[in-house]
């Protein structure tokens, strides 16, 4: 790996075909909101994204 100017490792691109092991990357959400809140935002978008196809399935029932 190569360093920075600060010495701090930087990952360089890998070719999957290079034989080199890659390096897995992990991520940590901070969330300040409730339970609840989360619930309800992600039940909101949820409900949005899938509006197009409720919306269709209701038109199909309805002829």
């Amino acid at each position: 790996m190569d360093k920075d100017h600060k010495g701090r490792e930087v990952l360089s691109p890998v070719n999957s075909f290079s034989g080199e092991k890659r390096r897995k990357l992990n991520y940590t959400i901070h969330n300040p909101n409730t339970v609840e809140e989360t619930a309800k935002v992600l039940l909101e978008i949820f409900v949005q994204a899938n509006m197009g196809k409720v919306e269709r399935r209701l038109r199909e029932m309805a002829e």
